[in-house]
């Protein structure tokens, strides 16, 4: 069996309990990659506001991980998962890419294990479609 090096979630529309330990995704977490970083946003229109209309929960990308908050107790997320709140440099979902704004940098800065904080931008207007 293989190991990738990392895998970068960005804004992704799952429940915030399935990358817990005993979640959903936990033993693919834990045994698939050396690092798994969720860049998630509080901001995100899309995983914060439609998913929840749709599965009565915030997305793991709005919120991170949730892993004693529910009806059952699915403990904690394993060793190589981090959550990387980036809610001040996206402000809804079609932020994260962009040039301007967004989490690229963040992103890249954890291709080599190194974690270096990013800057806001000081844009703060949200021109998004939502």
């Amino acid at each position: 069996e293989g190991s990738v090096t990392s895998v970068s979630a960005i804004g992704a529309a799952n429940d915030p309990d399935t990358v817990c330990e005993d979640g959903r995704f936990g033993d693919g977490i834990a045994s698939s990659a050396d690092a798994v970083y969720n860049f998630h946003s509080e901001n995100d229109d899309i995983v914060a506001t439609a998913y929840k209309l749709l599965e009565m929960t915030e997305g793991v990308g709005a919120v991170g991980a949730e892993c004693d908050d529910g009806w059952f107790d699915d403990g904690s997320t394993p060793d190589t998962y981090t959550d990387v709140d980036v809610s001040d440099t996206v402000v809804n979902h079609c932020d994260y890419f962009r040039p301007d704004r967004g989490c690229v940098p963040a992103i890249v800065d954890r291709f080599d294990g190194d974690v270096a904080e990013t800057e806001s931008d000081e844009d703060d207007e949200d021109d998004g479609w939502w």
